[in-house]
């Protein structure tokens, strides 16, 4: 039986809400990390088996000198004082050591508490970037103090590795499946008449075109509908449509203009300034000096959507119909890839886990990439338990959840292929997609029995 698991945000934060107990190290049984089946979880105390034991009251006053007097206790306490910024520093320090976890260490870059502050979390200064140099600086002072204690953290190892490919020269671009009840067209498949013009100099998101107007060129009452860009989309079903439109408006005064469904009314439609933002809007109409959604009944086939601008200057890059009220514009405005990470498993040729991911942060401090899901492309099933993200070689606790797979998938059978549900909300991972390397360690990783 498959089982998929569901990776939402609020799935990555299992590490984080674990108190204090035994944690697992995987024990290599084989001398080929990258053969078969070579791991399995062995429960550890506080201290690790193969290393000395962390020197207590070293780690309690380097803890409290560094970390706990200077960052927890001065901005952590309103959410965290029962754990690692409770008034009891004996019991906050045993919560700091369970959530670092010295006997699987990547580094300090990708412990916990940096990780929280790359993602804001907690931060107490106005910039991401300066709460992580602090954190980074002050939790070294701590390790420093450990090691001069005669202590070091046991580095992490993994079990049957992939390869590990560079995010952003192997990433494929793809898209997410379109639900039935959206319906959706870029200026690149629109009929513009003059005297709109097609552009690509100022344009993010998956269709690299836009259609703007230096002039006005309709008043409402004199609608020229010669002078349009037409939009022709499909409606799977008959309904109550609604428009959504993503434009930009650069002043208050390009930031108007008008719709028509079908050659039927011609809707007036004000906008907010976006500046040099794109944003997703939905059309609005206003009856008696009430505003509400725009709407119009079509039945299954061919629909006509016309954009004609009362004001110069608004730009307008994708219009989509829909009989949804919750409108998910990321389906048609975010930049999808396929990442291919190929897996070596004995007696398979050309396997691979594909992560579909998007740049959900370029900020600096805060880079990060969404993932949507994981399958599998592979020739024959197989069996997959215990999937470890590496990023640059290193696992975040952050994607702990990934650790409660164990799933059935691939195959010739393409719907079979899911790890992750595509269904479920996307999960986010501390990465760079530019700069980053991807690779895979699994607890489990063979042809399915």
């Amino acid at each position: 039986m498959t089982i998929y698991l569901r990776t939402a945000l609020a799935s990555t934060l299992i590490f984080s809400l674990q108190g204090c107990g035994s944690y697992a190290k995987l024990k290599i049984l084989g001398p080929n990390k990258t053969l078969g089946n070579v791991a399995s979880a062995e429960p550890l105390g506080e201290t690790d088996a193969n290393s000395k034991a962390v020197p207590m009251a070293i780690s309690l006053a380097s803890f409290k000198t560094n970390i706990y007097q200077p960052i927890l206790i001065p901005y952590c306490t309103s959410c965290h004082q029962t754990t690692f910024a409770s008034s009891d520093i004996a019991a906050a320090h045993s919560a700091f050591l369970a959530r670092v976890d010295l006997t699987k260490f990547d580094g300090v870059d990708k412990s916990l508490p940096v990780v929280k502050m790359k993602q804001g979390h907690n931060c107490w200064d106005a910039t991401a970037k300066t709460c992580v140099t602090t954190m980074t600086d002050k939790m070294s002072l701590w390790l420093a103090d450990l090691a001069k204690g005669g202590f070091t953290p046991t580095v992490s190892t993994y079990a049957n590795l992939s390869s590990e490919v560079a995010m952003a020269t192997t990433g494929i671009p793809t898209s997410l499946p379109i639900p039935d009840d959206y319906s959706a067209a870029g200026i690149d498949k629109a009929m513009l008449a003059a005297p709109f013009t097609k552009d690509s100099n100022d344009i993010d998101g998956p269709i690299k075109t836009y259609a703007t107007s230096p002039i006005a060129t309709v008043a409402l009452a004199k609608a020229n509908n010669a002078q349009a860009i037409t939009f022709t989309l499909n409606a799977k079903s008959a309904g109550t449509y609604f428009v959504w439109a993503r434009v930009k408006t650069p002043t208050s005064a390009s930031k108007q203009f008008f719709v028509q469904a079908n050659g039927k009314d011609t809707v007036p439609f004000l906008l907010p300034v976006t500046g040099s933002e794109w944003k997703w809007f939905q059309v609005m109409k206003t009856v008696n000096k009430v505003e509400g959604p725009y709407s119009f009944v079509a039945a299954a086939g061919a629909q006509s959507i016309k954009i004609l601008f009362s004001q110069g200057g608004t730009s307008i890059n994708q219009v989509v119909i829909t009989t949804r009220s919750d409108f998910n514009g990321e389906l048609f405005s975010t930049p999808y890839y396929d990442v291919s990470v190929p897996l070596t498993i004995p007696g398979v040729t050309g396997a691979s886990l594909i992560a579909t991911v998007w740049q959900n942060s370029t900020d600096v401090g805060k880079k990060s990439i969404g993932v949507k899901h994981l399958k599998i492309s592979s020739p024959v099933p197989l069996h997959i338990k215990g999937i470890y993200p590496l990023l640059n070689g290193a696992y975040n606790a952050n994607q702990s959840s990934y650790k409660q797979i164990d799933a059935v998938a691939g195959g010739t059978d393409a719907t079979k292929s899911f790890i992750t549900s595509p269904d479920d909300a996307a999960a986010i991972w501390l990465a760079d997609y530019a700069a980053d390397k991807l690779s895979f360690g699994f607890d489990v990783l063979e042809v399915a029995k």
